[in-house]
């Protein structure tokens, strides 16, 4: 038997496990950016509402209505929200991932 054999059946050594602290801070990075995507996100329906009818709402002697089950044709429309619904349900697995951290560490009950 070879002595450097030894060395190179030996596993590699695993990386030190976070802190709940470490991975707090990780958390609160990766929800700030979350959040300006969709600050981002949110101002761009915005801005593509404003030059673009939304045929889905109408307004009617002073009320609006709402057209229930409404398929909307306009596939921009549908890209920019649907990346908003995507990022609305990153932040909240983020929240509460972040809220769980918070409570392991005794900051909240």
């Amino acid at each position: 038997m070879n002595v450097l054999s030894i060395f190179k059946t030996q596993q590699p050594m695993p990386a030190p496990e976070m802190t709940d602290e470490q991975r707090l801070q990780e958390v609160e990075v990766e929800l700030s950016a979350t959040e300006s995507a969709l600050t981002a996100a949110v101002e761009a329906v915005g801005r593509y509402n404003a030059t673009h009818k939304d045929f889905r709402r109408a307004d009617l002697d002073g009320r609006v209505y709402f057209r229930v089950g409404e398929l909307n044709p306009d596939r921009v429309r549908q890209q920019l929200e649907a990346k908003c619904d995507q990022l609305i349900r990153e932040r909240s697995t983020i929240l509460g991932e972040r809220s769980r951290l918070l409570m392991k560490m005794g900051v909240v009950r």
